[in-house]
């Protein structure tokens, strides 16, 4: 397994962490654990940092296909979105259902994506 690889790997199981924290968080409901919540938060912010260096040292000097591009695109929309979610749900009076089940939906689809992934980027051959 190439240096890369193991990378990925380690990406994906930091979003991994964040997921199951997001659920324990769910769990205990209002008011947040401000420990869970930070944890989760410092680890999601690490999880998006890692994630931009790996793409970016995978990404230089390669000649990426469209479906690729397209996946890092998508996964990127999902994160995103899941992170401005999580924002608000963290705001007290700005929490609703609807926030709420974008949020948990926005997240399966971001793990989703990012296993789709990063299983394509293990098996790329460049």
């Amino acid at each position: 397994m190439k240096i890369i690889d193991l990378k990925l790997v380690f990406t994906t199981l930091l979003f991994i962490f964040v997921f199951i924290s997001g659920i324990m968080l769910s769990k205990y409901g209002r008011p947040l654990n401000i420990v869970l919540f930070t944890i989760h938060k410092v680890v999601s912010l690490l999880a998006l940092i890692l994630t931009i260096i790996v793409i970016y040292n995978l990404l230089r000097g390669v000649d990426l296909k469209i479906t690729y591009c397209s996946m890092i695109l998508v996964t990127s929309i999902f994160f995103i979105s899941a992170i401005v979610t999580g924002g608000l749900l963290s705001i007290e009076r700005m929490t609703n259902n609807l926030i709420l089940i974008s949020h948990k939906v926005l997240s399966l689809l971001t793990l989703i994506s990012i296993a789709v992934t990063v299983y394509f980027f293990i098996n790329l051959k460049v």
